[in-house]
């Protein structure tokens, strides 16, 4: 009995070293993988991010000077009697944004063939996709929030708080379809099939332009965002769809 007790806390105790250097393992080709795909799009990130400043702050010269010129009555009444959200020319920009970010994350993989490469990092197939989506999804939400915290910050100071909020909320859908561009667009980068390519592009344009119904305040309050939510995070699951084809060798 002393023996087997000996044993049994023998291959307890190498389980667990077993479990952690699998842990560490899966960490370090974590940050390996995340730091690739940083040299991949680092500059072209930094290029979205001066885009994204400088549409923000032309916008934020407008209002001031129109505040200054016509009085903050005239923002607030043109705000509430138009439902405008007052920053019309930003609504576009996290479209474009998710566009150029996936076509420069994943078009090299796809082109180069690189992707089979990555896939045969001593991680699963759904780990290691998810890492690449998870990168690109953080960069755009992070360009996001500082641009809407920017402009809370720059509103707060012309509008009351109500009104503010309410651009930002409205704001939120447009968000949404930057994120959905770039997982719609990833997948397409790696579909092996330009025929599936096509497919996927037209229902792509087909749920985007749904996005842009109304560039009114609050237009999308009554559940519909809710439901855009929804989507965006369902569609996360298209590329692993798409992988798998290129993975089996579809033409």
């Amino acid at each position: 009995r002393h023996r087997n007790r000996i044993i049994e806390i023998r291959e307890n105790e190498f389980g667990r070293r077993f479990h952690r250097t699998n842990r560490k393992i899966l960490v370090v080709m974590t940050k390996s993988l995340i730091y690739k795909e940083w040299l991949k799009t680092g500059k072209i990130i930094v290029c979205l991010a001066i885009l994204i400043a400088g549409f923000t702050a032309y916008d934020f010269l407008a209002l001031a000077k129109n505040a200054e010129l016509q009085g903050y009555e005239f923002l607030w009444n043109y705000a509430i009697s138009k439902n405008s959200i007052l920053v019309e020319n930003l609504i576009y920009l996290p479209v474009v944004c998710g566009m150029v970010l996936a076509a420069a994350q994943l078009t090299p993989e796809s082109h180069r063939k690189c992707i089979k490469l990555t896939l045969h990092l001593p991680m699963s197939q759904t780990k290691t996709i998810a890492v690449m989506q998870g990168y690109g999804i953080c960069i755009l939400s992070i360009i996001f929030i500082i641009q809407a915290a920017a402009l809370f910050i720059f509103l707060n100071h012309y509008l009351v708080v109500d009104i503010v909020w309410r651009i930002l909320f409205s704001l939120l859908t447009w968000y949404c379809a930057g994120l959905c561009t770039y997982i719609w667009i990833s997948a397409i980068c790696l579909e092996p099939s330009w025929k599936m390519k096509l497919t996927e592009l037209v229902t792509a344009l087909m749920v985007l332009s749904s996005f842009y119904l109304s560039p009114q305040s609050m237009a999308y309050s009554h559940g519909i965002l809710t439901m855009f939510i929804v989507t965006t995070l369902f569609a996360t699951l298209l590329i692993h769809y798409s992988v798998k084809r290129f993975k089996d060798g579809v033409q």
